[in-house]
């Protein structure tokens, strides 16, 4: 495995003991007692509809935070990073290629002055501002859902979680589920980003691909490849695994 690999996945001993044993003794598309801990909004920056999902784990160099986030008019997700202390937090948004590399990829340190988002938790909610050099929009987020370890709290026993990877006119979106003995993923939402329809499910697991519970930060599991095709993220004991779906028509197959 790559030392630049090894940045990205960031998995540590016991994480990594934790989901062997996992995959031993509950294969491939059982649930998982998940080491995930995720809370997902829904709410408003400014008069825009937003969902905002954010994952709490020690992602090293001051980055205790990483998530996503979608205005519910154009269904793209942006890619978050930043930092909560006692219940203040500060995200900071990822704008291309080259600074996801460096600060989620290789862990760059960054400037917390330039983080557009000042947010503070007041139990269910989040609330604050927006901001860059022209403009101040308030921020009024709603707890929706929540994932720790093994459980899920939600209305439906349900997660969607935003994946970073994205094509040209199409985002996916994971559906982690509660289970009997834990949490599972077999669904993967495409949305159009037109118009927020939901035009195919996806279902992640097959007899190579163990899917949703390998990448350290959780909307890494589904990366972009080019305009029109994505990479799922395996976990595996022995080399990196990924399976590639391509825009076939109007659906997502496996290349």
């Amino acid at each position: 495995m790559s030392e630049k690999r090894l940045n990205r996945v960031r998995l540590s001993n016991f994480i990594m003991s934790s989901i062997i044993l996992w995959v031993v003794g509950c294969g491939y598309s059982e649930a998982s007692e998940s080491w995930y801990v995720v809370d997902n909004y829904t709410g408003t920056i400014g008069k825009y509809p937003v969902h905002l999902s954010i994952q709490s784990y020690d992602f090293g160099s001051d980055v205790n935070l990483e998530g996503s986030y979608y205005y519910d008019h154009h269904n793209s997700p942006i890619v978050l990073f930043g930092k909560e202390k006692t219940g203040d937090i500060v995200l900071c948004e990822i704008s291309g290629k080259e600074d996801f590399e460096r600060y989620i990829v290789s862990g760059d340190k960054y400037d917390a002055t330039k983080c557009p988002f000042r947010i503070t938790k007041h139990d269910q909610t989040l609330k604050g501002e927006w901001k860059n050099k022209n403009i101040n929009l308030d921020v009024i987020l709603s707890k929706a859902a929540s994932m720790d370890k093994s459980n899920i709290t939600s209305k439906n026993g349900e997660l969607d979680v935003p994946f970073w990877g994205s094509t040209d006119k199409h985002s996916f979106v994971g559906v982690y589920k509660q289970a009997n003995d834990g949490v599972a993923i077999n669904e993967i939402k495409v949305l159009s980003k037109d118009d927020g329809q939901v035009i195919q499910i996806i279902n992640p697991q097959d007899k190579k691909c163990d899917f949703g519970f390998y990448m350290t930060p959780i909307y890494q599991n589904v990366e972009r490849l080019s305009s029109s095709s994505i990479s799922l993220n395996c976990y595996s004991t022995n080399s990196d695994f990924s399976v590639e779906y391509r825009l076939k028509g109007n659906k997502y197959l496996k290349n």
